[in-house]
């Protein structure tokens, strides 16, 4: 053992350089994000700056961490005639786990040792931080096992270099002429929308499953042995069996669990709540006659009669069909369209929980808005617009199904069943800070800073910028950049003026967020605009190329404090919606029938 530790320490030693390196792109990242968790960086341009050098410091930390793995097994070298190893009383099991060891604490701990006092400040707990420190392990693995595996098979850098070329080569040209693309394409309201297909995420996962034993098959293999052309008839062989699976494979990989209702049932909703089909369910196929792929059935459902207090989380439905012949199917469906904001409050169901005041019927038929539509023929009173739309009461879904099911609909409508299960929320108000720069917030790993607080005389409004920071584990996507709804139910944000008894939201159309992961943590800047109390402002018209020309509102604000607004579990429901005869519709894209 003592020789294990002596062979790990003389490799710490010998790349004590590159691994520094490395390791100063993880501390910059972290100096990155404290600034901006401090409020110094505001301007967008300039976040959009720190994001960049955020992600080209990633980008040096996978190269130089991928190049520090050839590094710790050419010195010791397991091709050719002239490595020295071998003389001595090292063994090529002993040699294996010296550097799997090396790796490990490479990889897998210094990380987590470095992102810790990160972690600690961002305000992360004991299991956060071990969720954290694993999802950081496990975004080691598949380059690491790579490079072990190239490393193995060649004898220096410049062949390493060059079979890691050929591999990236391999697997891009593989991922086009042999998968199927992992997402379809369905149309929506005449809006394209991207479904994920189960069966092809089911074969990825397989497939990175059996390259990952193979790596590790032909690695020791290539440690216990040194005989290279038989490691490299392995290699071939683990070559074959990926790309069988890619395009043949006896046994269907996403061979569907059976979806159980074993769950217990909740309190149905309000009896006079219903759930309906808004737009007939239409059926999806991908290629010609001779594709086995699955289909997708697709439509929208609507909630009515709901009153627009009910904010609604849906979990995925279920959906069932049986025909007379006792044949049943049962699938798990996906609610289309998750982004927070849309299963988030509305204005009016946000505002709910802070003072607020009702604009009269009188004052809203003197609005420019009112009257125009007037004009049009259309008269809605004010109490219909502050509670219409409601948020989260029409749904988008698809559910993936076997071509045959699928094909069977169409020709032998069945009867049908809906399971929809999900919880009722209500707004709560998590927070309320001054609203002036400086200013923080925060609860455990999750917090906000009001960066810049200032009203433009030249645009007649109030100007917010917030940084929010939050756990990101276990989701890698981010906005870069673009439009964020106020009503993000992550992060709604209302003024409020406890004094008037009144609030407001901030303009639609005029706030954008971007965003950066560091370590784990998301960091989110977002920017907010408030015109004045929503009783008095929204209607007016008053809008000129993004600046307010109504009635200033600055003193208004400066009695005013900033609310975080978030939506709390208040019980849960299941709802069975059951549909005598089920028509389905092939959609126009489809060219197979």
């Amino acid at each position: 053992m003592n020789l294990t530790w002596h062979i790990v320490a003389k490799d710490f030693r010998r790349l004590r350089v590159p691994i520094s390196v490395w390791m100063l792109a993880y501390v910059v990242q972290f100096a990155v994000g404290a600034r901006l968790l401090s409020g110094a960086v505001f301007n967008p341009g300039a976040f959009q700056t720190n994001q960049a050098t955020c992600q080209f410091l990633s980008l040096i930390q996978f190269v130089v961490g991928f190049m520090l793995v050839p590094e710790l097994i050419f010195d010791d070298p397991l091709v050719g005639t002239r490595a020295f190893w071998p003389t001595r009383p090292i063994s090529g099991a002993r040699l294996l786990g010296s550097k799997l060891l090396t790796c490990a604490l490479l990889f897998g701990l210094l990380p987590s040792l470095i992102s810790l006092p990160w972690w600690l400040y961002c305000g992360y707990g004991v299991s956060e931080i071990a969720h954290a420190s694993l999802q950081t392990m496990a975004l080691q693995v598949i380059p690491v096992a790579l490079g072990l595996l190239i490393a193995s098979l060649t004898g220096n850098l410049s062949r390493f270099i060059g079979w890691t070329f050929l591999l990236v080569v391999g697997v891009a040209l593989a991922s086009i002429t042999l998968l199927t693309p992992v997402s379809t394409h369905l149309y929506f309201h005449g809006l394209d929308q991207l479904a994920d297909s189960a069966t092809n995420h089911v074969r990825l996962h397989l497939l990175s499953l059996i390259a990952l034993l193979g790596c590790a098959v032909v690695v020791g293999l290539q440690f216990l042995t040194r005989m290279l052309a038989r490691s490299l008839v392995v290699l071939a062989c683990l070559l074959g069996l990926l790309a069988a699976e890619a395009t043949w494979w006896p046994l269907d990989p996403a061979a569907r669990l059976e979806v159980s209702s074993a769950l217990p049932d909740a309190p149905d909703l309000d009896n006079r709540v219903t759930i309906q089909p808004k737009e007939g369910p239409r059926l999806h196929l991908e290629g010609d006659r001779s594709d086995k792929s699955d289909g997708f059935i697709f439509g929208t459902f609507e909630v009515g009669n709901a009153t627009p207090e009910t904010l609604l989380h849906y979990d995925p439905p279920i959906f069932e069909w049986r025909w007379p012949d006792g044949t049943v199917s049962r699938e798990r469906g996906i609610i289309l369209g998750t982004p927070r904001w849309e299963q988030a409050g509305s204005q009016y169901q946000v505002e709910s929980v802070v003072p607020h005041k009702m604009r009269s019927e009188e004052d809203w038929e003197k609005s420019t808005l009112y009257q125009d539509w007037a004009r049009n023929g259309t008269k809605r009173t004010w109490e219909e617009i502050y509670k219409r739309p409601v948020a989260n009461h029409a749904w988008d879904y698809y559910v993936e199904v076997p071509r045959t099911d699928g094909l069977k609909m169409l020709t032998d409508p069945s009867t049908f069943t809906l399971e929809l299960r999900g919880e009722k929320l209500r707004p709560s108000l998590e927070a309320e800070v001054p609203l002036e720069s400086g200013s923080v917030w925060s609860r455990g790993s999750v917090g906000f800073r009001i960066a810049r607080s200032e009203w433009s005389d030249r645009e007649n409004r109030l100007e917010v910028h917030i940084v929010e920071h939050s756990p990101a584990l276990g989701n890698s996507s981010y906005n870069l950049f673009g439009p964020s709804n106020p009503y993000d139910s992550d992060s709604t944000y209302v003024a409020v003026n406890r004094t008037e008894g009144e609030s407001t939201s901030s303009v639609l159309g005029t706030t954008f967020a971007v965003a950066i992961h560091i370590a784990t943590v998301s960091i989110e800047l977002r920017q907010l605009v408030f015109a004045g109390p929503s009783n008095r402002t929204i209607g007016r018209g008053a809008w000129d190329n993004d600046r307010w020309t109504g009635p200033s509102y600055k003193d208004w604000f400066s009695h005013a404090t900033l609310a975080r607004v978030t939506e709390v579990p208040d019980g849960s429901f299941t709802r069975r919606m059951p549909i005598e005869k089920f028509t389905l519709t092939l959609d126009t894209f489809s060219k197979a029938q």
